[in-house]
């Protein structure tokens, strides 16, 4: 699977991100249950994929490409916001 590419940011490029699921945790897809087929699992892959977006900043080659880490912190404080507002409703 990883041996095909050097690189860490390459192997979850490859799939990305149509099959996040390829790369993401088993026990943590089922979990927060990707595996289901309604709504609210729609929403928390969509979710997924923006935490995985903001990961693949993180690992540019250049360190002048990387987001910051205070917008990262950001970034994901946001991500959990929208998960909160999707329990709630």
């Amino acid at each position: 699977m990883f041996k095909e590419y050097l690189r860490l940011h390459e192997w979850i490029k490859r799939p990305y991100p149509d099959a996040t699921n390829d790369v993401l945790d088993p026990i943590l897809r089922d979990e927060v249950g990707l595996k289901k087929e309604d709504s609210s699992s729609h929403i928390i892959g969509q979710l997924v994929v923006k935490i995985f977006n903001v990961g693949l900043q993180c690992l540019k080659q250049s360190p002048d490409e990387r987001t910051d880490m205070k917008d990262v912190v950001v970034n994901l404080k946001k991500i959990n916001a929208e998960l909160i507002a999707d329990h709630a409703t």
